[in-house]
């Protein structure tokens, strides 16, 4: 995943949409993000939308146009798969 969040008392690691430590009922603290980055100078990630096995998708912004829009971008492990490659391009 590209979205991680971690618990500042236990140390344990979850993925969105998870706000609150199921351990311990600590509130998490996101330590790895792409929200707030700009892709290829056109694509703001504004916020956490979803995420599966293949990637990410996030509410964005058109840099250009100004009109909000979604972005899905693939999970760092699967880009050297060229099958998972041609069914994210499919998608």
């Amino acid at each position: 995943m590209l979205e991680v969040r971690r618990c500042p008392k236990c140390g344990e690691l979850f993925n969105p949409p998870n706000q609150m430590c199921v351990v311990d009922g600590t509130p998490l603290e996101t330590v790895q993000t792409l929200i707030g980055k700009v892709l290829d100078d056109r694509y703001r990630l504004d916020s956490w939308v979803g995420g599966g096995g293949m990637g990410t998708v996030y509410s964005a912004t058109h840099m250009r146009i100004n009109r909000r829009c979604a972005v899905k971008v693939l999970n760092p492990n699967l880009t050297g798969n060229q099958f998972a490659l041609r069914r994210f391009e499919q998608e």
